[in-house]
């Protein structure tokens, strides 16, 4: 699974708390978004939450979009 880094801080310690579908970053406390976890697979729920990571858009990405 592809994990993009943190948005705000370029930061790579990414983790999830157990039973809830969010990343939190380890080096700057930046989380979100929060997802439904998955109610019989911890390994789906963490998925889900890197899916939600991984789809939010950061500032540059915008910038460049609105040109």
């Amino acid at each position: 699974m592809d994990k993009k880094p943190c948005p705000f801080c370029g930061g790579t310690d990414l983790a999830t708390p157990p039973g809830v579908a969010i990343v939190v970053c380890g080096d700057c406390g930046a989380c979100g978004p929060t997802r439904l976890p998955h109610p019989r697979s911890d390994s789906l729920t963490i998925l889900n939450a890197f899916t939600g990571w991984n789809e939010r858009v950061n500032a540059t990405e915008k910038e460049k979009s609105d040109g």
